[in-house]
């Protein structure tokens, strides 16, 4: 997951929850890489801990945490070193990472090792979702949905159905009765965005003071460093994507606007920032084969509002919670905002309704589509099971139904049967799509 996101936290609830079991606190080590080490130091780390803890572990279990691992260069040779001198026998070793990319890959070379877990062996921790924030900002909103629609995750993936077909219900009127409370959520949530040290903060004074911003900014400089990327190529990409926000993008118009030689380094940078959880990159859907048509236009979304109103900020050399609040005043920034928040929504929720979620590839589930008119679908979601579903985010004030003509030109070339228009307060169950407040949606696809 990406820096400050709680895996930490994370990592030591676990810890604690061992404990309340009754393991022993020798058979539980946790290690922290704050720094960089030489990965024979970390096999030197582990075996220590080993020695000393083996009489009083006995035959029982061993827990071994390491957070941070990416700080260890060739992490994963040193896990192949421990277990094939059989260091880890019966052990569970649970590392942590902010690059998704360096863990991926790291683990590709292990195999055979990893621990055959129901839903696979990798979890993505990512920023909390907007239904989370709503819950914790307005307790008496979580209580009603507690103790009223039972809104379990099951019941969410049934009410998204009915959305997408169409189908009106109780529970979704219920809901609806709830959109002036989700709406302040929302507006709050754009501004806070979901790090929970920044969410904490702002709930208690209003505020999130420069130097959480600037933390922030400077661990991602620091892990965009490791890679030999000039930290200057770090700010010119995210300003580019937050320029572009809404719009679509090819790898060389990037290249020539941060001023790198080609575009397979421009697209080596935005992959980095996907693989750090910063950015999401959709592509173009192509209906005729039913993928993704990676060489045609691109979108990329910042994912959560903090890292955008952290680089946005430093693009504009302003006081950051300042330019936050001045960027969510503005209708159309607004809109932007809501966007990015969508697309981050439509993954996580992809990645939760698949059984296998370390194999899950989100670009095969989530496009954007463009006709030859130039009719524009904002997102294209597609269940392994279910036709395609176009998406359309209009969040700056009263729906246009003339400006829905890329739904209908996608509705007309696809198998598509119906749509989903996001929108700031409108509800209705019209034809060939359903109006339903941004609100309401990102709240089932948390």
């Amino acid at each position: 997951g990406s820096r400050q996101v709680g895996k930490t936290t994370l990592v030591k609830l676990l810890v604690r929850d061992l404990l309340g079991q009754g393991k022993h606190p020798s058979s539980i080590c946790y290690f922290s890489l704050d720094s960089s080490i030489a990965a024979m130091d970390l096999v030197q780390v582990i075996r220590d801990y080993n020695k000393l803890v083996r009489s009083a572990r006995g035959n029982g279990r061993s827990y071994i945490f390491i957070d941070e691992i990416s700080m260890a260069m060739g992490w994963q040779n040193a896990i192949l070193s421990l277990s094939n001198m059989g260091v880890l026998s019966n052990s569970a070793l649970v590392v942590t990472g902010s690059n998704a990319i360096d863990l991926t890959r790291g683990t590709e070379g292990i195999v055979g090792r990893k621990g055959m877990l129901e839903g696979g062996s990798h979890r993505s921790l990512l920023p909390m979702a907007f239904l989370d924030y709503a819950c914790l900002e307005n307790p008496p909103l979580r209580k009603y949905l507690e103790r009223n629609l039972a809104l379990t995750k099951e019941s969410r993936f049934v009410l998204w159905k009915n959305i997408i077909e169409g189908k009106e219900s109780d529970a979704i009127n219920a809901l609806l009765v709830l959109s002036g409370d989700l709406n302040v959520s929302l507006h709050k949530y754009l501004l806070s965005g979901g790090i929970p040290r920044a969410v904490n903060q702002y709930l208690e004074t209003r505020s999130i003071p420069d130097p959480y911003y600037i933390d922030y900014f400077e661990g991602i400089r620091h892990e965009w460093n490791k890679m030999k990327y000039g930290v200057d190529h770090l700010t010119d990409c995210m300003e580019f994507f937050i320029k572009g926000t809404g719009g679509t993008i090819t790898w060389n118009g990037m290249a020539k606007k941060i001023d790198v030689s080609n575009y397979t380094v421009a697209a080596n940078y935005a992959t980095t920032t996907h693989d750090m959880y910063l950015t999401l990159i959709t592509y173009f859907y192509d209906e005729h084969r039913d993928k993704a048509a990676k060489n045609k236009l691109k979108k990329v979304h910042l994912r959560d509002p903090f890292f955008f109103h952290t680089f946005n900020a430093v693009a504009q050399n302003e006081g950051y919670f300042r330019r936050a609040l001045k960027y969510v005043s503005d209708r159309a920034n607004f809109g932007h905002l809501v966007e990015c928040t969508v697309a981050d929504h439509l993954a996580r929720h992809a990645i939760s309704s698949s059984t296998d979620k370390s194999q899950i590839n989100v670009s095969a589930r989530l496009f954007h589509w463009r006709d030859s008119a130039s009719r524009e679908v904002d997102f294209v979601y597609r269940d392994p099971d279910c036709a395609p579903v176009p998406i359309e985010v209009k969040c700056t004030g009263h729906v246009n139904r003339r400006r829905l003509g890329g739904m209908s030109a996608f509705l007309d070339a696809t198998p598509a049967r119906r749509g989903i228009v996001a929108t700031l307060a409108e509800y209705g169950v019209e034809r060939d799509y359903t109006l339903v407040p941004a609100s309401l949606l990102l709240l089932l696809l948390s």
